[in-house]
């Protein structure tokens, strides 16, 4: 979803820049409406994959289905702030942009997407919660598993990562957006 949210979000304005014409549109509008496209499917995939494990008898059910939603929504809204800040950063420089495409892919690796960071040794498990996704990662594991062991993750660093991403992203917004209703 991070990963499709970003992209997504990263070419939302370039692929509806005919409807920039008329005036009550504007960048954001497009950003927004991909974003929460690709939140929709994600939840629909997820749910449907659901669905066809629970046929098979799979559990499939989260242990705890409110912390998984929290931790999927501010997994969402984290997305969607980097989205908006790439959007921009795209307007300006299209090398910016093709490197913020490319950022998911690196992150993925040091996530624990592979693996869990319960087995990383202490110091260097520390380095790796630095990531905003992995500890998304390791709190929708928590919420799933009923004994996933703690890895140190913390719902306030997510927070506020999702709050920092989101200001930043309409600040940047914000602040260039005449010259980028121009460039675009």
């Amino acid at each position: 979803m991070f990963s499709n949210i970003l992209k997504r979000g990263l070419a939302a304005v370039e692929a509806n820049k005919g409807l920039l014409v008329y005036r009550q549109l504007r960048p954001i509008d497009f950003i927004s409406v991909r974003c929460g496209i690709e939140v929709v499917l994600s939840m629909v995939v997820i749910m449907l994959l659901g669905v066809m494990l629970s046929y098979r008898d799979w559990p499939v059910i989260p242990h705890d289905p409110l912390l998984a939603l929290c931790a999927f929504v501010l997994l969402a809204v984290f997305s969607s702030g980097l989205a908006l800040f790439a959007s921009v950063i795209n307007a300006f420089s299209h090398d910016a942009g093709q490197v913020m495409a490319f950022i998911p892919r690196p992150l993925y690796f040091i996530s624990g997407v592979f693996f869990p960071l319960a087995v990383v040794p202490l110091p260097w498990r520390e380095l790796l919660l630095m990531n905003p996704l992995a500890q998304y990662l390791e709190l929708l594991r928590k919420a799933w598993f009923a004994s996933y062991p703690e890895a140190g993750a913390s719902w306030s660093y997510v927070g506020l990562c999702a709050l920092i991403s989101v200001a930043f992203g309409l600040l940047v917004y914000v602040r260039y957006e005449h010259r980028y209703r121009i460039v675009v």
